[in-house]
C-alpha cells in the first residue's frame, strides 16, 4: 500500500525520454559518449526536485521501499485539441513517443543520489502519458507501507 507523497514537483516543458549512450571505436579503443540531451534534461529534473525538497522540508535521502508516479503531459495536435475542446470530460492519453518507460527512466535516474541513494529502491513505479494544454511532467514520490 502506498503512503502519502513525501515529495511532489513539476518539470515544465516537453517531456523527454532517456536517450542512449553512443559507443564507437577510436584509435583501437571503445569510446562511450553520453547523450547530451539526456544529461541536460536530468540536470533540469534535479534542479526542480531540489527546489521542491527545500520548499517541502525534505533534507535527507528517502530510504526503504518507495513508490514513484510520473505523469507526463504532452501538447495535443490540432485534431486532438479540437476533440478535447468538444468533449472536456473525455480522457485524453498520449500515444506517441517518447515511450512511457523511457520517461520513467530519465526521471528515476535523475533523482539518484538526490532524493534516494539509487533508483533500485523504487519498488512501485507508474508512468502515465496524457495530453494537456501545458507540456510538463509531474513527479510524486512516497514510501511504501504494508
Amino acid at each position: 500500500m502506498s503512503g502519502a507523497a513525501r515529495l511532489v514537483f513539476e518539470v515544465p516543458g516537453l517531456p523527454m525520454g532517456k536517450g542512449r549512450h553512443r559507443s564507437f571505436a577510436q584509435k583501437g579503443r571503445v569510446v562511450h559518449v553520453a547523450d547530451q540531451k539526456t544529461e541536460s534534461y536530468e540536470a533540469q529534473v534535479k534542479w526542480y526536485a531540489r527546489q521542491a525538497m527545500g520548499a517541502q522540508g525534505l533534507h535527507q535521502l528517502l530510504d526503504g521501499a518507495l513508490w514513484l508516479r510520473v505523469t507526463s503531459f504532452h501538447l495535443p495536435n490540432k485534431a486532438q485539441a479540437k476533440a478535447m475542446e468538444n468533449n472536456p470530460h473525455m480522457a485524453h492519453y498520449c500515444t506517441v513517443k517518447p515511450d512511457f518507460d523511457n520517461i520513467g527512466k530519465i526521471i528515476a535516474d535523475a533523482l539518484n543520489g538526490l532524493v534516494y541513494r539509487d533508483d533500485a529502491v523504487v519498488a512501485d513505479g507508474h508512468v502515465v502519458k496524457r495530453l494537456g494544454a501545458q507540456a510538463r511532467v509531474v513527479v510524486s514520490i512516497g514510501e511504501l507501507t504494508d
